[in-house]
């Protein structure tokens, strides 16, 4: 094998790494990620949460222990998958705080060590080259975004990569259509636009056979009943309210910004990692060139009119773009010269993310947070009055269009009245 990729400095490197490329992935995300979440955890105070995660460990909490649904005791735009997730994790736990932020920060590493080596895999079925395969697992890691949050609790886009890449590794690795209609089901419930995914496994499905399109399509629509029967059973209310709150806000609701502002906040955000995405997304843009590789290249347009378009609020917006930049690195690497690429490149970008990783490692609190916060509603298990419990920009705007009550203690939402504003 170091014949064949023969290298001044790394043939004994790209030997090891072309035998044992799924390891090397493993091992250095998992490295990054000790470094971010162990801290979290293991010094004193109470581990830190994001906003957005507080805010599903906290719906997840009310519906588990008080029958609280959400969309009904508590608004957001986010499908229902990621709060049913936290309501399991409270139930895990009992109810724990902590625990419910433990859980949230391990199944963050796994869905992250997983997406990287699915990554790789996906690469390495399309070009049967190792190093491709290795370098492409690699590259998520140059965007410190991807795993920084792993140590701030649950973020739906995670879920929505892993299953939407799961998804494409069933019927194009492993031949199961049904499970990866089902996957790709899985990750539209956690984010709207991660309806890509079944969108791609129709359209692969329908130009293979009938039977593959019946299996995507039954096991897609296995996935939306999970999804959404536990909200209708919860609360008919509830499940009206989920159809605005989740369908109603992204079709009403847009940031506000003109395209130079949204350019600027996109090289804004990718920062150091830009020359790196930036040849990965031109090499997703190449993978159009072969049939079997063009839903790389759908899906990296997909997400360019996310976030040109509709969604570029933070960082985390960039994510799946980010990981279709990276199976657009291995396409490159196929379509080049391999040498043009070397390794210590993908070195340079696990350096990176590293030194990165580690100035703005999160750490635990020792504050006490405001009353009435969002923080101290969810850390002291109390139970809010109303079902605007956070206000953002959005939704403000959304409770302005259709006048609502933002005091209101349940969020009674009708899709009829949607239709009329």
């Amino acid at each position: 094998m170091a014949d064949q990729y023969p290298h001044r400095y790394f043939s004994v490197l790209r030997e090891e790494i072309s035998h044992r490329w799924r390891s090397f992935i493993v091992g250095q995300t998992t490295l990054i990620l000790l470094f971010l979440v162990a801290p979290n955890f293991l010094l004193l105070g109470r581990p830190r949460l994001g906003p957005d995660e507080t805010l599903f460990a906290y719906s997840g909490y009310l519906w588990a222990e008080t029958a609280k649904v959400p969309y009904l005791h508590l608004w957001d735009v986010k499908p229902p998958a990621i709060h049913e997730t936290a309501a399991l994790f409270s139930l895990l736990s009992g109810g724990n705080p902590w625990g419910i932020a433990l859980l949230s920060a391990l199944s963050m590493c796994l869905l992250i060590i997983g997406s990287n080596v699915l990554v790789g895999q996906l690469i390495q079925t399309h070009t049967q080259n190792p190093i491709a395969a290795y370098i492409a697992g690699t590259t998520p890691l140059v965007y410190h975004t991807y795993y920084n949050l792993a140590a701030t609790g649950l973020r739906p886009k995670h879920f929505t990569i892993f299953f939407g890449l799961l998804s494409v590794y069933f019927y194009l690795v492993k031949d199961r259509w049904a499970l990866g209609g089902f996957s790709a089901g899985i990750a539209a419930g956690y984010w709207q636009f991660g309806v890509i995914f079944p969108v791609i496994a129709v359209v692969i499905s329908h130009t293979t056979g009938k039977n593959e399109l019946r299996a995507v399509v039954g096991g897609g629509f296995g996935a939306a009943l999970l999804v959404v029967v536990p909200v209708y059973i919860s609360s008919p209310a509830a499940f009206s309210s989920m159809l605005v709150e989740v369908i109603g806000t992204p079709i009403l609701v847009t940031e506000p910004l003109e395209p130079g502002v949204r350019l600027r906040k996109f090289l804004r955000f990718l920062s150091f990692a830009l020359p790196v995405i930036g040849l990965g997304l031109f090499g997703s843009v190449l993978a159009v060139v072969k049939r079997e590789t063009t839903w790389i290249t759908v899906g990296t347009g997909w997400f360019f009119l996310q976030v040109f378009r509709f969604d570029l609020d933070s960082t985390p917006d960039l994510l799946l773009l980010v990981i279709f930049s990276a199976l657009g690195i291995g396409i490159l690497i196929e379509a080049v010269d391999e040498e043009a690429i070397p390794l210590y490149l993908v070195l340079g970008v696990v350096m990176t993310g590293f030194v990165i990783s580690i100035i703005t490692v999160t750490t635990p609190l020792n504050s006490v947070p405001p009353p009435e916060s969002l923080e101290a509603l969810f850390w002291d298990r109390q139970i809010a009055d109303r079902c605007h419990i956070r206000m953002s920009g959005t939704e403000e705007r959304f409770i302005d269009i259709l006048r609502g009550n933002m005091t209101a203690e349940e969020c009674r939402y009708q899709i009829w009245r949607l239709m009329l504003n």
